[in-house]
């Protein structure tokens, strides 16, 4: 999978996702980048274009990889190896997606609290992300409907070879 955050200035633009019947909508009522599955045979960096301009209606011109998180839900067994983009250059004018409720443009001042209505992985790699670092994480949610991860690491990698190898897991303590 992957996920794309444009960003314009001091701004990230983020997106919320529609209800749609007959799907998981494990986005639903958060705020989130834009992605999805990478389809076979798929460039990561052409899934990451395609999925920004299916969901914010914006045309990718420079993108950059800054992640990868290794993600597992124990409720259903389901593993996600997740790449994170920015793109710093682009056309268009973001406007929501068939798939998207809404887009809006956020300040860096504003991303703070923002983080709590965002994945909890986001509270511990965008904002490094955002600073340039490549954030490299594992993570395992007890329950993917309810977000409640159980268990991570994240760490910051000048090394963007895939996967990280003996990094320790921590177990989560909510606040």
């Amino acid at each position: 999978m992957v996920v794309v955050y444009p960003m314009r200035r001091n701004c990230v633009l983020l997106g919320t996702q529609k209800e749609r019947p007959g799907c998981r909508n494990l986005n639903v009522g958060i705020w989130n980048g834009f992605g999805g599955v990478v389809e076979n045979g798929e460039d990561l960096t052409i899934a990451a274009a395609r999925e920004l301009k299916q969901e914010a209606s914006l045309v990718a011109t420079h993108m950059g990889r800054r992640g990868v998180t290794f993600i597992t839900h124990q409720d259903t067994g389901i593993e996600i190896e997740l790449h994170t983009f920015f793109c710093h250059e682009f056309t268009g004018t973001p406007e929501p997606g068939e798939e998207i409720e809404e887009v809006k443009w956020f300040t860096m001042a504003e991303l703070p609290e923002l983080l709590w209505l965002m994945w909890p992985t986001d509270r511990f790699q965008l904002l490094p992300m955002i600073a340039g670092n490549f954030m490299v994480g594992q993570v395992t949610y007890d329950n993917a409907i309810d977000r409640r991860m159980v268990a991570y690491q994240f760490q910051s990698a000048t090394d963007r070879t895939l996967p990280p190898k003996g990094m320790a897991i921590r177990l989560y303590e909510p606040p």
